[in-house]
């Protein structure tokens, strides 16, 4: 490999030539480097660190910082994560100058798929901050992420160009009705356990039904037409904003899932888990009409609200599936059970209950 694998191997010589391939840099060379992690960025699956490069001589448009993403420590950890980090150093060199949604610029990014080891070398976004799930966003910053995640999905839209990329996950490879079944049943006891007093009566009926459904509603979200590039966790833990108005810096970060599907659910994940209760009811609708509105202003055709809103309500209940799963299996820290039981659970059981998702099911 041609590329630091470590935090400690990232060198002021290498940095130089990166940053020059890259038309970072022109005469100017790093003379040396301060590396330290990243703390708010630390993932289960890798480590990110911020790099303070220091460059023999003043040149306009130097970058001050940058953040550097490596493969985790752990081999058992890095092994399981390889599709996820094939999917973001495939995203940056082959998808990410293709469109206008604001992402970090790249200035290196390169992987060993047999080991997973990789680096990319990002934009530092500071001070633009990520945003919180917990403490949610202004109705300015949803404006923004729906209008961004939008273009996105319609440059996208049944694009041919989705061939290309093999390294996209789409549901064809999803297991049977009849395993998803057994999975719901073997993790829905697990999941009453841990997060039952946090389940309304109307709700828990409604896991209750989904078993025989799962397999049907994944598919219907992520292996049907139409089908688009989707983000697949468009969360604000992965957007970071320059204010609170949202009119400064803007940019869509972790792209390790991407996967294709339909586009609506990064807007059903945005809406129903990233803004409060009573902020989804006062304008969770109209953003999801801006949302539709956005796509057929950007050439999408023959996708009329009714099935956008159809697709919403499908993807709640997908998930509503995956948040079933995942406090029922996951090893979370005491803030991960609070985020997930105490904060997206509620949100999203509220959304499927003011929108009747729960209905499909009958």
């Amino acid at each position: 490999m041609d590329f630091p694998v470590r935090p400690e191997e990232l060198t002021p010589v290498w940095l130089t030539a990166a940053l020059r391939a890259a038309g970072a840099i022109d005469t100017a060379r790093v003379v040396s480097c301060q590396v330290g992690p990243l703390a708010e960025k630390q993932g289960f699956y890798g480590q990110v660190v911020r790099v303070i490069p220091i460059y023999d001589r003043a040149e306009a448009g130097t970058p001050s910082a940058l953040i550097a993403k490596f493969a985790s420590i752990v081999p058992e950890m890095r092994k399981r994560a390889v599709p996820a980090y094939v999917r973001e150093v495939r995203f940056y060199q082959q998808v990410a100058d293709r469109t206008s949604l604001p992402v970090p610029d790249c200035y290196f990014a390169g992987i060993d798929i047999e080991t997973g080891l990789h680096l990319l070398l990002l934009e530092d976004m500071a001070p633009a901050r990520s945003g919180s799930r917990v403490r949610g966003c202004t109705p300015a910053q949803a404006e923004l992420a729906i209008r961004a995640i939008a273009e996105f999905h319609a440059f996208w839209w049944e694009n041919p160009q989705l061939s290309e990329f093999d390294w996209l996950e789409n549901g064809s490879s999803d297991p049977d009705a009849d395993t998803q079944q057994a999975q719901h049943e073997r993790w829905w006891p697990e999941f009453l356990r841990r997060a039952g007093h946090r389940v309304p009566d109307p709700i828990r009926e409604i896991g209750e039904r989904l078993g025989p459904r799962r397999a049907a509603i994944r598919r219907h979200v992520f292996g049907s037409p139409p089908q688009t590039l989707i983000h697949h966790d468009f969360q604000l833990d992965n957007l970071v904003f320059g204010d609170p108005e949202g009119s400064e810096a803007f940019a869509v970060l972790d792209w390790q899932l991407a996967s294709c599907g339909r586009g609506t659910w990064d807007a059903a994940y945005f809406l129903s888990e990233n803004l409060t209760e009573e902020a989804n009811q006062a304008a969770g609708m109209d953003l999801l009409r801006l949302y539709w509105q956005v796509l057929t202003d950007h050439g999408v055709q023959g996708y009329g609200f009714n099935q956008c809103l159809l697709d919403f309500r499908y993807c709640l209940l997908q998930r509503f599936s995956a948040l079933i799963s995942t406090i029922a299996a996951m090893p979370f820290s005491e803030e991960q059970r609070r985020l997930h039981v105490d904060v997206l659970l509620p949100r999203n059981s509220a959304a499927i209950l003011d929108s009747r998702a729960g209905d499909l099911l009958e």
